[in-house]
């Protein structure tokens, strides 16, 4: 087992550990990014008679405990671990490329019917805490100079943003991070979503 630490990030491996009486060794890595507190657990290669394998922890049994699962299953589909995030709305994206259209789809816990997306050319990174205006265990991940509104129809909503072909556009980012109306989740009435980083490619 290995350590080391690059910039604010300290990395310890697990480099061809093998498990209690097992044959086969692992290959993976935990990534502790001091500034933003986000933890990574990457894996290489696991032994084929290797038990259950830990994917996430709860610092504080903050997270939901849905049972096992098995990722190579379960993805790309979508599934939540954080107790607070149960009607938080999803945000995901087609890919952003020079000449084509992005499609934002924002997916809204049942009974919202109404919802914002929000555009900036800012990510903030790990967002700012909104309790103190009554968005209690929100963050803002994304500036907003652009606001529009969403209206849910079967639980999803759509923004459509139309990518210019221009060579000058080829790596630029844009932020973007979804807001859902909920009376019931805060003082304010809102639940946000993750914030979302999209780079311009080909």
């Amino acid at each position: 087992v290995k350590r080391h630490a690059v910039g604010d990030t300290i990395y310890v491996t697990w480099d061809g550990v093998f498990g209690h009486q097992r044959n086969q060794p692992n290959r993976f890595q935990i990534q502790f990014q001091q500034t933003t507190g986000n933890v990574t657990i990457a894996f290489q290669s696991m032994a084929l008679d290797a038990s259950d394998t830990l994917v996430g922890f709860a610092a504080g049994g903050g997270s939901n405990a849905s049972g096992g699962r098995d990722l190579s299953v379960a993805v790309p589909a979508t599934f939540r671990t954080a107790a607070n995030e149960g009607n938080s709305p999803l945000l995901t994206s087609t890919l952003p490329r020079l000449g084509q259209t992005v499609t934002l789809t924002t997916t809204f816990a049942a009974g919202v019917s109404f919802g914002l997306q929000l555009l900036g050319v800012q990510a903030l990174d790990p967002g700012v805490p909104l309790d103190a205006i009554g968005l209690t265990g929100c963050r803002q991940h994304s500036s907003a100079e652009v606001m529009a509104s969403l209206l849910p129809v079967g639980g999803t909503a759509t923004y459509a943003l139309a990518v210019p072909a221009n060579g000058a556009l080829l790596g630029a980012e844009v932020s973007a991070q979804s807001a859902a109306y909920m009376p019931e989740a805060n003082l304010f009435g809102f639940g946000m979503s993750r914030g979302m980083r999209l780079t311009v490619g080909l």
